[in-house]
């Protein structure tokens, strides 16, 4: 018998299509699960990239969702100089407080470690700055990037207070000046505030932590008023990587301004010069006689004389949070003086600290440093009269070595007030910007963000004059937290050099960039998810 035959029916060549059909069907339904699998990766590595960049700018005050507005900055700019010039005026009319010199020593002391708009009060160092921390509150409410004058629309200005203490500082010092006259721009913006960053933590002198606030900040090391030649010269390098003609060029800072027993232990009612509401070279004028020799800098030079503030009436309350409080007096201040005016027996005395000496004279062999007390004396006894001789000579008093590395730096700016103007302006600048990067591409005509990885970089806003050639340090006197972003940004101390840089036309960070791309991405797998599951699912 044969083989028996197999016909094939309509019904089974239905039945084969069928079966065919759904196992393209299940082929697709796995395709789509596959995608949809594909899609949720992309997606949360995305979210993963945002959160990562969010996580890692929570100190950059450039980060926002909100777009930044440098229209909007540059006119908060103007007008909070305008509003800091009119609260100038006003202090002095009222009751003669100067406010310049004291917005030019916050500065100063904000810089210390880098500019975080804060500084511990009860540093007995930054005794007397609440009031120009006071007299600015309204402006940094009105101004910065926390005020609602900012953020009330969809983009907005970012300053912080430490910038509107550097502004308020520039504008201090370009308002007094009298002669030769430059612009003090603010050139940077984008310092961060130490209570507005993300697990930041601030020790006290005693390295206990404390609240970081304005006026509780993190503790610093100022420079004594009792160094010599070479620790004058060592703490600026150290702080500031000063070189030694930068560290001339921003002691001249004492041209303008006043000292107060209670604020520091020195009384100097008339200041450091003659004219102390006037800033210019008036302060070298002081400490080096005319002429293009050292023996002329020093015959030609006024004379100083020594003396020391007892201060044992001055009462200072040391309050840091209660652990530590207790009731002190003011120090007692070795310091120099000589009279404000020269015919007249009963003028006020002018005031040099041992510091500001230090630029002419080097008495590192002749101090004893346990009473801060200088043994030698300031000028040759030839040059003074038979009285000043006789008494000098029974004292048995030598005559301070003159300052190699600094005094011929003190007698160019003595004789260039236009050079000491443009250098000051320069390290003043440089001063204001130490702990954070300014080397991030910016464009004169669209500034551009930093990158949203920097954590401490600033934004050029004003291009009016040259950027500062000196990179800050990396070694601070004293780190003065635990947290890591508080480290300069450099892995060396060499000069920084002008780069040439040359921007996109769409400025973008890297971060920004990665996210764009990512999102794209996410945007392309569900149209093919949606378009498979609309044609097969």
């Amino acid at each position: 018998m044969g083989s028996p035959t197999i016909v094939a029916t309509p019904s089974n060549s239905m039945g084969s299509i069928v079966t065919f059909a759904t196992a393209i069907k299940i082929k697709l339904y796995l395709t789509c699960i596959c995608l949809l699998a594909l899609l949720t990766t992309i997606t949360a590595i995305t979210t993963s990239q945002t959160a990562t960049a969010t996580t890692n700018n929570a100190s950059n005050i450039f980060a926002s969702s909100l777009e930044f507005n440098i229209t909007a900055t540059l006119e908060n700019i103007e007008n909070a100089r305008a509003d800091i010039i009119t609260l100038i005026d006003e202090y002095w009319q009222s009751n003669r407080t100067f406010l310049p010199s004291k917005f030019l020593r916050l500065a100063f002391h904000d810089s210390v470690g880098g500019m975080d708009g804060c500084v511990d009060l009860t540093n007995i160092d930054n005794f007397g700055l609440r009031i120009p921390i006071d007299a600015l509150r309204p402006i940094v409410d009105k101004y910065t990037s926390h005020s609602a004058l900012s953020t009330n629309s969809s983009s907005v200005v970012r300053l912080s207070r430490a910038d509107i203490w550097a502004l308020a500082c520039v504008i201090g010092v370009e308002k007094t000046q009298n002669i030769d006259h430059i612009v003090f721009p603010l050139q940077y913006i984008g310092r961060i505030d130490c209570d507005a960053t993300a697990g930041k933590v601030c020790r006290d002198i005693h390295q206990e932590i404390v609240p970081c606030r304005v006026d509780f900040g993190p503790h610093r090391i100022l420079p004594s008023a009792h160094l010599n030649t070479s620790g004058l010269a060592h703490y600026f390098k150290t702080n500031f990587n000063f070189t030694p003609r930068q560290t001339v060029a921003i002691m001249g800072a004492h041209t303008i301004g006043f000292a107060n027993r209670n604020h520091s232990g020195f009384d100097g009612p008339k200041g450091w010069v003659r004219n102390p509401t006037e800033f210019n070279n008036g302060y070298y004028r002081m400490l080096v006689g005319a002429g293009n020799s050292v023996e002329e800098y020093i015959a030609e030079a006024p004379d100083w004389f020594k003396e020391t503030f007892r201060n044992g009436d001055v009462q200072v309350a040391e309050i840091d949070g209660g652990a530590h409080t207790s009731n002190r007096t003011m120090p007692d201040q070795f310091y120099w003086l000589r009279r404000s005016d020269d015919n007249d027996p009963n003028s006020v005395n002018l005031i040099m600290t041992s510091s500001d000496i230090a630029l002419v004279r080097d008495f590192e062999t002749q101090m004893n440093y346990d009473k801060n007390v200088v043994r030698c004396d300031f000028l040759f006894s030839c040059f003074l009269d038979r009285k000043l001789q006789l008494q000098r000579k029974l004292q048995g008093t030598k005559v301070c070595p003159y300052a190699q590395t600094t005094g011929h730096i003190m007698a160019e700016y003595r004789n260039d007030n236009s050079k000491f103007l443009n250098d000051f302006r320069e390290v003043l600048n440089l001063m204001m910007t130490v702990q954070y990067n300014i080397d991030s591409p910016t464009d004169e005509f669209r500034p551009l963000l930093p990158p949203a990885d920097c954590t401490n970089c600033l934004i050029q806003v004003d291009f009016s004059i040259p950027k500062p050639t000196l990179v800050p340090t990396s070694l601070p006197t004293l780190s003065p937290t635990t947290q890591t972003p508080s480290k300069a940004p450099y892995t060396n101390n060499a000069p920084s050099q002008q780069h040439n840089h040359t921007p996109s036309n769409e400025p973008t960070s890297r971060s920004t960039s990665s996210s764009s791309t990512l999102s794209s991405m996410s945007l392309l797998g569900v149209l093919i998810g949606r378009l498979f599951f609309v044609q097969w699912c």
